[in-house]
Order: structure tokens, then C-alpha cells, then sequence
């Protein structure tokens, strides 16, 4: 499924929420962006009309579709698709810890990145083997409801993004999760992903990867 398409993917993670700041896993679906991630998604605007995307898909999280409306403007030729399998991992087992309060409540680290399945044990997480079968499966529609080269932008979380990573890069998540609007670039040839744009990325987020593809390369 979806071997056959060729162009350009972007995966955008979200601005910053008040839950991010504070360092907690799960955040509701309904939180907004707050004032510091505005200005992150005001900042990559510009990268994004460059880009000018073909489709534009978006979790059904209220501070994904914050982010995307900054991004392409509300008046934005191409509509912002709704896609509710871009959803962050269910994390509601763990609504109100941090790292530290997870260790401390189940004993376990939170150390390895959000896809992590330390945590599959815990009654109201997602688990990390059905998280990724459903970004798979997300993936796999997206790209055959698509035309070869399309640019598409997918606006999203950083489980997802581990996810599409560890997947079609066949890359081990490392740890610390990615900035709020972390900005991957894909390029997709009959089904080979290859990495050749990265914006507000962490430096070190793959030390073994060329850094010759860290830069803007529309």
C-alpha cells in the first residue's frame, strides 16, 4: 500500500501548549497553542508558503489545527483536511504526570521517546504496537489518495512523527522528543523515504545521519 507514490512529505509538529511547557505527557484534545507556540508557528510560516503544499492534513487536536491555520493562513487555497488517524498516541492513563511522575507512580522511564512501549502496560494508554499499525495505516491511505509529485503537509504530534520515523527509516527512536514545530522533510520515491529538509530539529536527534540534509532545500 502506497509503494507506488513519488513527491515530497512534511511533517510539522504542533506549537507549544501550556502542557508542553509543563512537561506532561497527555494533553487534552480540546488545548490550544499558547502564546509562545504562536509564535513558533509564526515563525515557520513563511518556510511553509514556500513550500506551498498541495494538501494539507491535520489531526483533529485543537492545538494541530492552531498551528495549522497559522501555517497556510485561513485563506489558504488548499483546505486544511481533518484526518483523524494523525491523532496523537492515547496517553490518558498518564493525564497529569511528567517523566518524573511516571517513574514515580509506575516505575518506569519515560526516557525513550513517546512511542516508548515501557508504558503499553498502563490501563488507558494506547499501546505502542496498535499506535503505529493505525499511523501505518494513515500513512498508507494518505499516500494513495495521492497524486505523484504532490507536496503534502502533514500537521501533527511527535509520537506521530517517531512513528513515521522508526517506520519508513527504519530508524530506532532515540531520546527527547522533538521541538514544537519541528519541521521533517520526506522524500518519497515508489515507496523509499529519504530525508532532505530539517527545520528546528534537534541537532543531535541523529548524529549518525549526513548533516549535509539539515538545510532548507525546497
Amino acid at each position: 500500500m502506497g509503494n507506488d507514490f513519488t513527491g515530497k512529505i512534511y511533517i510539522l509538529r504542533h506549537g507549544q501548549t501550556d502542557c508542553n511547557k509543563a512537561g506532561l505527557w497527555y494533553c487534552p484534545e480540546d488545548s490550544h497553542i499558547n502564546e509562545d507556540g504562536r509564535k513558533q508557528a509564526e515563525a515557520i510560516k513563511d518556510v511553509i508558503f514556500k513550500i506551498d503544499p498541495e494538501r494539507v492534513y491535520c489531526s483533529p487536536f485543537q492545538r494541530c489545527i492552531d498551528t495549522a491555520e497559522m501555517v497556510t493562513g485561513k485563506d489558504s487555497r488548499y483546505p486544511i483536511i481533518i484526518d483523524e488517524c494523525l491523532g496523537e498516541r492515547n496517553f490518558r492513563g498518564i493525564e497529569g504526570l511528567d517523566s518524573e511522575g511516571i517513574m514515580r507512580n509506575f516505575g518506569v522511564s519515560m526516557n525513550f521517546s513517546p512511542v516508548t512501549p515501557n508504558i503499553d502496560f498502563i490501563p488507558g494508554v494506547e499501546s505502542s504496537s496498535t499506535f503505529h499499525k493505525r499511523i501505518e495505516k494513515c500513512m498508507d491511505n494518505i499516500l494513495n489518495n495521492s497524486k505523484d509529485n504532490e507536496k503534502i503537509l502533514l500537521v501533527t504530534h511527535g509520537g506521530v512523527m517517531w512513528s513515521i520515523i522508526h517506520q519508513k527509516l527504519n530508524l530506532v527512536p532515540k531520546p527527547r522528543t522533538f521541538l514544537n514545530c519541528a519541521l521533517l522533510g520526506l522524500e518519497v520515491k515508489h515507496g523509499i523515504f529519504s530525508p532532505f529538509l530539517s527545520i528546528n530539529m534537534r541537532e543531535d536527534w541523529y548524529s549518525d545521519i549526513n548533516p549535509s540534509w539539515s538545510s532548507l532545500q525546497l
